[in-house]
């Protein structure tokens, strides 16, 4: 939902406009449970990311690399720490 808002504000802006900030709240990807009642089912240790959830997290950087970076040109093509602002959790899957 917030990723349509932002593609609509986007598309209403006129030439002259410019973006202030943007603001994105992601989950991680697909985990194995937190519970080791059925062991074995998982690859992985309890409650971290599946290759699947891997993957999905490596598909949806990519993605927001080509929002933020080649499309909008809102963040340089050069890591820049201080043109974002992270907060995660310590949890490993999150970080």
């Amino acid at each position: 939902m917030l990723v349509t808002a932002f593609q609509q504000f986007a598309s209403a802006a006129s030439s002259d406009s410019k973006i202030g900030f943007v603001f994105e709240l992601v989950r991680h990807g697909a985990r194995a449970a937190n519970s080791d009642d059925e062991p074995g089912i998982f690859q992985v240790p309890t409650g971290m990311l599946t290759s699947q959830g891997m993957r999905q997290r490596n598909l949806l950087g990519a993605y927001s690399k080509q929002k933020y970076i080649d499309r909008y040109g809102l963040l340089d093509a050069t890591y820049n720490p201080n043109q974002f602002y992270i907060q995660s959790t310590g949890i490993e899957r999150t970080l």
